[in-house]
């Protein structure tokens, strides 16, 4: 995998990162780079000329709105399973302490039942 660092400008926004990993990028990197005592280098110039096909700004603020309104909902999904299992701990928790002290009678409730 190759990684260089470039700094984006103009309507290029950050959120839009371009993976070096794909093999467009590393065909684009292999061809352009110098290679010296085992280093392979690229210029800034050629980094800066690799072609980028980016869909119109419009379609990218719709994407993000996309996934902004997607991961709210996991993010909301995650909270609510999070309280859940909260919850059935203390359920168990409480379940247990009442087998233990007598509150409720377990040696008559069949295995298969109580799993």
């Amino acid at each position: 995998m190759l990684l260089y660092s470039h700094r984006f400008v103009n309507t290029f926004q950050p959120v839009n990162c371009f993976s070096a990993s794909t093999n467009y990028a590393q065909n684009y990197f292999i061809s352009r780079s110098k290679q010296s005592t085992n280093l392979a280098s690229i210029s800034s110039s050629n980094l800066m000329e690799l072609p980028i096909i980016l869909p119109p700004v419009e379609e990218q603020q719709a994407i993000l709105a996309h996934l902004g309104t997607e991961t709210t909902k996991i993010n909301t999904l995650i909270a609510e399973s999070e309280k859940a299992v909260a919850l059935l701990k203390e359920r168990r928790s409480a379940l247990i302490s009442a087998a233990v002290t007598g509150k409720i009678d377990v040696r008559n409730i069949p295995l298969q039942e109580a799993l």
